[in-house]
This record gives C-alpha cells, structure tokens and sequence, in this order.
C-alpha cells in the first residue's frame, strides 16, 4: 500500500473548496484517525530459497458412470441398496421449483464413486438416453416393493 499524495488532495480539495479537508491535508491529519500512531515502515523480510513441497491431488474418473440402460440403472439400485449412505441430487433446467424441469439425477455411494442419469439431455452429441424419463422414477420403487 502505498502512502497518499498529498500534493494531489490539496490540489482537488483547493479546486473543489474542501476548506476542512485542505486544513487537515496541510496539517499532515489526513487519512490518520484521531490519536492514531503513524503506519509503522515495511521491514523487509527473507524469504527461504526453498520452495515448499505441493503434492496435487491425483483425480480418478473410473468410478464415475453415466447409466444409459436399464441394465447398469438396476446394478446401481443394487449398490445404493447395499450402501450404509448415499448422496442422490437433482439436476434441473431452472431453480424455480415451479416450472423447472428434470435434466438428471445423480448417486454417489462414497467420494469418488457415483453415477449420473440422464433423463432429459437435448443438445448436439448428447448420449442416447435408451432410458425414458419415468423408467428412472418407477424401476426403485419396483425394487422396493420386492
């Protein structure tokens, strides 16, 4: 941070008649609250030679699935049945709960390994959706009404 320019403050505050602030500006008051100790001088300080150490963070996709079949949708029923826990997510085309609509729906059954469901992906190259929007929402309840 560098100290203010005095010279330029008195000069706009003469211009613009700040006859208060101009006093203040030639008394050295400005920008100091009242009994307030001038900033203490930047002291310069080493620095290590070494760098430390940054380890990154290897990411793995393999345990991501995008289910596209009704095959691999009743093998991640089975998994998220036998999971203590799961997370399960939404994914909609608005966040107004009134006229949004379902995109997809997302599990994870522990950091790292989790799936996705396309239900309603309308764009150039979208996968093929072999799965129609109500198989997703009806196939788990026929699971657990077994």
């Amino acid at each position: 941070m560098q100290q203010p320019a005095a010279e330029e403050l008195l000069g706009l505050f003469k211009k613009y008649e700040f006859k208060r602030w101009t006093a203040d500006v030639e008394a050295g008051k400005w920008l100091q609250a009242k009994g307030a100790k001038p900033a203490a001088r930047p002291q310069e300080t080493s620095v290590a030679d070494e760098a430390p150490e940054v380890t990154a963070t290897v990411i793995s996709y393999d345990n991501y699935v995008t289910i596209l079949d009704e095959e691999t949708l009743k093998a991640w029923i089975a998994k998220l049945e036998k999971a203590p826990v799961f997370a399960f997510d939404t994914e909609t085309d608005s966040l107004d709960n009134i006229s949004a609509n379902l995109v997809g729906l997302s599990f994870a059954i522990e950091p790292g390994v989790a799936a996705y469901i396309p239900v309603a992906h309308d764009y150039l190259d979208a996968p093929d959706q072999n799965l129609s929007r109500g198989v997703p929402l009806e196939l788990p309840k026929t699971a657990a009404g077994r």
